[in-house]
């Protein structure tokens, strides 16, 4: 079932339990669990909040730099690089008991697992220092000419080009029969 506002989907299994996810708080993630226990009780069914908790926060940010993947995970035991599967490097922190897993993109993006918010915002903190002696410039972002808009129309230029432009031959056609 999917609500929009709050903008969250719930899974219903068949024990009863209701997943919900997408939500952006836990305010949020909790009045749209209300929300789908209403209307499932306007649909005639027993249902009854409660036990709700939080299992599973992901969030996203970035650093201001770029990072160098390969010699972040060099010498490190908690980093896993394997660009050959995945564009980033997982960090993990084991020494912490929230199991906190961060994915570092190249760009200096950075996506975080955590159970709580909390444990969200303490592996930024621990984070950084890992990753900041690897930092690189970040990547040139596209020339602002060459959009995705912008590329049917260089292509076709750029086959008019090769093929030789049509306009031209018939202009010198018309020019000879002129001279007659």
């Amino acid at each position: 079932m999917k609500l929009r506002k709050p903008r969250i989907t719930a899974n219903i299994w068949s024990s009863g339990r209701i997943t919900c996810t997408g939500a952006k708080s836990v305010s949020e993630a909790k009045k749209g669990c209300r929300r789908v226990a209403r209307i499932l009780q306007k649909c005639g069914f027993q249902v009854k909040y409660c036990k709700f908790k939080v299992n599973n926060v992901l969030a996203t940010t970035s650093f201001p730099f770029g990072v160098k993947l390969a010699s972040l995970s060099n010498g490190n035991k908690d980093v896993q690089y394997e660009p050959e599967l995945h564009p980033a490097a997982v960090v993990r922190f084991p020494e912490k008991s929230n199991n906190m897993t961060a994915k570092v993109f190249s760009t200096g993006s950075v996506t975080i697992t955590a159970h709580t918010v909390q444990a969200t915002e303490d592996c930024v903190v621990l984070l950084y220092p890992v990753v900041e002696p690897h930092k690189t410039a970040k990547p040139a972002a596209p020339p602002a000419g060459r959009t995705a808009a912008a590329a049917p129309q260089a292509k076709r230029q750029r086959m008019e080009d090769y093929l030789g432009n049509g306009s031209d031959d018939s202009q010198s056609d018309s020019e000879d029969a002129d001279s007659d």
